[in-house]
């Protein structure tokens, strides 16, 4: 199905072309330059064929071929001219049509030799002589197009030999008419496993349902679409690409088909991921920290309106901690904290949040509670759970807490108000001989 072999760039400057005009009839290298003198082109006028030959032999010389490379050359010349020519002379001609191309337009008299008397030369098209100068300029400009097409071709051919990322191209109704190799590398799928079939079959669950429809409804408008996608491999895994996909028109503005390049980003997500989880989470516990909490904060917010409900922040700072510390080393007091976050969070529903703010301080976040009551019996609990006797490293390690209660709306309607009210009660709370919590009424403050 890839037709793709490998193809060298034509260097920017080469010409399209070059005539070698053997001629002495009137001019008609000056016409030829003047008529053609909108393609890239260059005009070369000789009196004998010896003197073509020489600009040949020296190029081909220079540039390790007889004819000098990428540039095709016509040669126009009378045919007796060829077959006059030495033995010599007609074998080079007939390496340089070998090694680069060479392409011979020959004229012939009608009483004139014919193609066969210039051999080893290959005469590839014949016009009567003289020359009819509206016939050889059809002619020329015939071949022409036909270079600028094939050079055309071989430069899309070598870019999208260059290209590194996967490619594949859909026909009108979406069906994959090729790939290349790149792609197979991707998936894991031959070209003749995906050829006719639409790409969906590819796509993971992992995209949003709409996704599809949204990204045609783009590509139909637009022209064109680009972005993230999930996708699954021959092998059943999941990974991340970045798409993008472009409409191939044709003359008349009607879509014939769809080129998509894409790449894996898996690894990029993965660390966008990670970054985004040490942005968002505590080092040491892996619990969310301030900018977590106050996010979940604000849903919480939303939902307790939706719900005619309440939310609550339990400000926890453990009673002790710091005498821990000093008797059990740092890495003991830093294990408690990881086993207080995970008993924390496993107490806690799955709506709620438990967040660390640094040294020995948590913040709980209830959502969608009933009444001051229920935050009450949730901040008993809780306070058992930090009492109870940690076991690290073969040592049982004792700490208790003080808790600070906000509710919301009565005690603060934003985030950093409701906080700072619990961590005022949380300090009253200490005052009032620790292991215990508190809730400061409106009176108190």
């Amino acid at each position: 199905m890839s037709i793709l072999h490998g193809a060298s760039l034509p260097a920017f400057g080469d010409r399209i072309c070059r005539l070698l005009v053997v001629s002495d009839t009137d001019r008609l290298d000056a016409r030829l330059a003047e008529d053609l003198r909108d393609y890239d082109l260059d005009v070369l006028a000789f009196t004998t064929l010896a003197d073509a030959l020489l600009v040949l032999e020296g190029e081909g010389e220079a540039a390790g071929t007889v004819s000098g490379g990428a540039v095709m050359s016509i040669l126009i010349c009378a045919i007796d001219s060829i077959a006059q020519a030495s033995a010599n002379i007609r074998q080079t001609l007939s390496v340089a049509q070998a090694r680069a191309g060479l392409f011979v337009l020959g004229g012939r008299r009608a009483d004139g030799a014919t193609s066969s008397a210039a051999r080893p030369v290959v005469v590839n098209d014949v016009l009567p002589m003289p020359f009819d100068y509206e016939e050889i300029l059809q002619r020329l400009r015939w071949h022409l197009e036909h270079k600028a097409i094939e050079q055309r071709a071989t430069l899309a051919e070598a870019l999208l030999t260059c290209i590194t990322e996967a490619l594949m191209m859909t026909d009108r109704n979406d069906r994959i008419v090729w790939v290349n190799d790149r792609f197979t590398e991707l998936t894991g799928y031959q070209p003749r496993e995906v050829a006719g079939k639409r790409p969906k079959f590819m796509r993971s669950s992992q995209n949003a349902p709409d996704f599809l429809d949204e990204m045609w409804q783009t590509l139909k408008r637009c022209g064109a679409w680009r972005g993230e996608i999930w996708n699954r491999r021959k092998d059943g895994g999941v990974y991340a690409e970045w798409l993008t996909v472009s409409a191939l028109r044709g003359p008349n503005g009607i879509t014939e088909g769809y080129l998509t390049l894409f790449t894996d980003i898996t690894a990029r997500k993965i660390r966008e991921e990670h970054l985004k989880h040490q942005a968002l989470h505590d080092h040491l516990t892996g619990l969310p920290n301030r900018v977590l909490l106050e996010d979940r904060f604000e849903l919480a917010v939303a939902s307790a309106q939706r719900n005619q409900s309440h939310v609550a922040l339990l400000f926890i700072d453990l009673d002790g901690f710091k005498d821990a510390n000093d008797r059990f080393g740092h890495a003991v007091g830093d294990q408690l904290l990881v086993e207080l976050g995970a008993r924390l969070r496993a107490a806690m529903r799955a709506n709620d949040t438990v967040a660390r703010f640094g040294g020995d301080e948590f913040v709980c976040l209830l959502c969608d509670v009933a009444s001051e009551d229920d935050v009450q019996r949730i901040a008993d609990k809780l306070l058992l759970i930090c009492s109870t006797p940690f076991a690290i490293e073969g040592k049982t390690v004792e700490v208790s807490a003080s808790m600070g209660i906000g509710f919301h709306p009565v005690d603060g309607k934003d985030f950093e108000t409701l906080l700072a009210h619990a961590d005022a009660s949380m300090y009253r709370a200490k005052a009032d001989g620790k292991n215990g919590h508190c809730r400061i009424s409106d009176r108190e403050q």
